[in-house]
């Protein structure tokens, strides 16, 4: 499919938005809107490379966040739930020691956090450099590389898979959620959730 087919519908009737172009990594990026289905996405879409330049490992300041927050009800910054809230269900749901996989965790600290409270964690991350300083940060969880698990690599299956601001981010959702599902245990969940309460318009940051 070429990049200007939707990566919605499939549809290769486009036009324009009120978006205008940006210029990320030598490339120019243009927003163009399905005919079909109105949804505005960009083109081209990102590859490899330019997910590399969107995620170095200065995109976390190269740092592993273990703090462990003492009111975990009090709601943290860009998340739409606070960790206690996550744990609350998470126990009812999955169980009090469900081994959670946090695709896209990040500096961390929903991991180190889950631990405390008595969870399995591992995490997933785009760099690998990171993956490297996340392991030695956090020595208790696991840590995979995305593209190992969106590869069909073989890793223990998971009770629970978190995507806390990645689904909005991901070029094939449906896709992802797709190869992500093999590796949840039969009656396993997904938690997805993302800033939406503070960001009326979805299509801006």
């Amino acid at each position: 499919m070429s990049s200007n087919h939707c990566p919605f519908c499939g549809s290769d009737q486009f036009t324009g938005s009120v978006y205008p172009r940006n210029v990320f990594n030598g490339k120019t990026f243009d927003y163009i809107t399905c005919r079909k289905c109105r949804l505005i996405y960009l083109s081209p879409l990102p590859v490899q490379e330019d997910y590399e330049a969107m995620y170095p490992p200065a995109y976390q300041d190269s740092q592993v966040d273990t703090c462990i927050h003492p009111d975990l009800y009090k709601k943290l910054n860009g998340l739409r739930f606070s960790y206690g809230f996550q744990f609350d269900q998470l126990r009812k749901l999955a169980g009090p020691q469900a081994h959670i996989l946090d695709y896209g965790c990040g500096a961390g600290n929903f991991i180190a956090n889950a631990i405390h409270q008595g969870f399995t964690c591992s995490g997933a991350e785009f760099n690998p450099f990171y993956l490297t300083i996340l392991k030695e940060g956090i020595p208790d969880a696991t840590f995979y590389e995305i593209n190992e698990l969106l590869e069909g690599n073989p890793v223990p299956l998971f009770d629970v898979i978190r995507l806390s601001n990645v689904l909005e981010h991901l070029i094939a959702p449906v896709d992802v959620l797709g190869k992500l599902k093999q590796y949840l245990r039969p009656g396993g969940i997904f938690l997805i959730e993302g800033p939406v309460e503070d960001n009326f318009c979805l299509a801006k940051k």
